[in-house]
């Protein structure tokens, strides 16, 4: 997926603008000084957002690297949606596909039910390769590439593995080479929020575990909990990415209206 540096100037440019945001705070925290930090993650206007009170609590609090972790995951992950959506807006200013709407879907489907990743990419997929159903693509491939049989792609629409790049790949120029780009880049997305959900189970099964040793709550805050309370990693990711999304799209409005307003940093007032 390569990209001329006019694609990708919205989300490099906030990639280098978060950055130095977060110069400050992670010096701070390298420092020990986990309130200053906290404090200075919520007065910056490219970072506010980026933690609940719960969390900006949760970091202020802190006393050690073993209980920062626990935080530092939750911020992580917003920071990470935050990169995605403004990916996606990016990307989607410069080209006419849908790719907000793409991304959502693997979110949820058309009737608002969450579905993991895989499945929900191997719908996409399916979708644009124009198949209808998966014994004709099967039979389709069949005829240039005999590694993707049928029981490989029931266990991809199943959920049970995560479409394989080379694989997809193989799809891609045999059923639609027009879509190679849009489709990578829900592979890319899809592999992505998969990882981050992985993770993060590892963080609620840790807090729901030691939930009733004396001060754990303390130390494994906000969990088991995701940032800004929700109860699940899809929960999560189906409230946060529309809020990423609309943000990002407010900041080029307002770089449209005034040009030195997007983007731009400092403290709050």
């Amino acid at each position: 997926m390569r990209k001329t540096d006019e694609e990708r100037s919205y989300s490099s440019h906030y990639l280098m603008t978060l950055s130095e945001a977060l110069w400050n705070p992670e010096t701070l925290i390298q420092s020990g000084e986990f309130a200053a930090a906290a404090r200075g993650l919520y007065r910056n206007k490219v970072t506010a957002e980026l933690a609940s009170p719960e969390m900006y609590f949760a970091l202020a609090a802190v006393t050690s690297r073993r209980r920062l972790v626990c935080v530092q995951w939750a911020i992580t992950l917003e920071t990470t949606m935050s990169l995605l959506a403004a990916w996606c807006v990016g990307m989607q200013m410069k080209s006419s596909d849908e790719i907000t709407h793409d991304l959502t879907s693997l979110i949820a489907d058309e009737d608002g039910r969450r579905v993991g990743f895989g499945r929900s990419f191997f719908r996409f997929l399916m979708h644009l390769a124009k198949q209808k159903s998966m014994g004709a693509l099967s039979d389709h491939l069949s005829q240039v590439d005999d590694s993707i049989d049928i029981q490989t792609l029931k266990r991809w629409s199943a959920g049970q593995t995560l479409p394989d790049e080379t694989q997809v790949r193989v799809i891609i120029q045999r059923c639609c080479p027009d879509d190679e780009e849009r489709i990578m880049s829900m592979h890319w997305a899809m592999r992505c929020l998969s990882l981050l959900g992985y993770i993060s189970e590892s963080f609620v099964s840790n807090a729901v575990l030691h939930a009733k040793t004396p001060g754990a709550q303390e130390q494994c805050a906000p969990w088991p909990y995701f940032p800004f309370g929700y109860e699940s990693f899809h929960d999560w990711a189906a409230g946060r990415l529309p809020f990423w999304c609309q943000y990002h799209l407010d900041k080029l409005a307002a770089a449209k209206i005034n040009p030195a307003a997007s983007l731009e940093g400092g403290a709050n007032d």
